[in-house]
């Protein structure tokens, strides 16, 4: 897939040891995308974007890999620096990235799992509503579809995507009447749906809702629902899509093929992965 989106190197906090006093780690769900010029981009769900040059790549990894101390003492060797100015610039650049969110210390509660979102959190009156309009019978698939994505949309314009998806992926959406039996919507049904209420809607939607909407009416019918979001580079971009089984629902494969996938949700792992 590096060859379509031009990123060759994905990282992840379980790429890295961490877990001994002075390790760092990358922060629970950020990634970081190694592009072909050497440069990077430290990436996470709540949408920020970090950009490294090929320097601050190179002390980035070395500082993951080995810890600070370990850096410093190979940056000073190789280029004849002193090691204690070398060893406080490091620090400040770490702890730069600390303070964004997207690297953590062992010090400061190192986790090389990502918690799932909303855990030990009650599931909010939003997700409690979505959960609520997904469930239903076939028979008004469209309409539910249609419902589900409007609400999704304006949760998402009025409390932002980290909110949202937390407060959907903290519901355990059980399915009723005939969804529970032969009866039950394919992938297929359901992703013809979501188009429909797509096509239909009277706002522009983003692929995150159409992702989101698709997880929710997967989850209402028992069927597998995997949440992916991709990245490309030159420009970086970043897209979100829904797979059942390794179909992509309500979305162009070909669209998403372009993409590396970075993270990945399902309610088996109960956690965002990095792949």
């Amino acid at each position: 897939m590096a060859g379509t989106s031009g990123i060759p190197e994905v990282f992840g906090a379980n790429h890295f040891p961490g877990g001994t006093s002075g390790r760092y780690t990358l922060a629970a769900e950020t990634a970081l995308l190694r592009l072909p010029d050497r440069t990077s981009r430290l990436l996470n769900l709540a949408g920020k974007c970090y950009a490294l040059q090929e320097t601050a790549t190179t002390i980035l990894l070395s500082v993951l890999s080995d810890g600070a101390d370990a850096a410093a003492h190979e940056l000073a060797t190789r280029h004849h620096m002193d090691e204690s100015a070398v060893r406080r610039d490091i620090a400040a650049f770490v702890t730069d990235l600390e303070r964004e969110g997207l690297v953590q210390s062992h010090t400061s509660g190192y986790s090389n799992t990502a918690a799932r979102p909303g855990a030990g959190t009650a599931p909010s009156r939003a997700g409690l509503l979505l959960a609520a309009l997904a469930r239903g019978s076939d028979r008004r698939m469209r309409i539910r579809a249609f419902a589900v994505l409007a609400v999704v949309a304006v949760f998402m314009a009025v409390r932002g995507w980290p909110n949202t998806v937390s407060s959907c992926l903290a519901c355990d959406i059980r399915p009723v009447g005939a969804n529970r039996g032969a009866d039950r919507p394919s992938p297929g049904d359901i992703s013809q749906a979501v188009r429909s209420a797509v096509a239909r809607f009277p706002l522009p939607i983003d692929c995150k809702a159409r992702a989101l909407t698709s997880w929710l009416l997967l989850r209402s019918a028992s069927l597998p629902a995997t949440m992916v979001v991709g990245a490309k580079a030159f420009p970086l971009r970043c897209h979100c899509w829904c797979e059942s089984d390794g179909r992509i629902v309500a979305d162009d494969p070909e669209r998403c093929a372009e993409y590396t996938e970075i993270f990945s949700y399902s309610p088996q792992n109960g956690a965002w992965s990095i792949r």
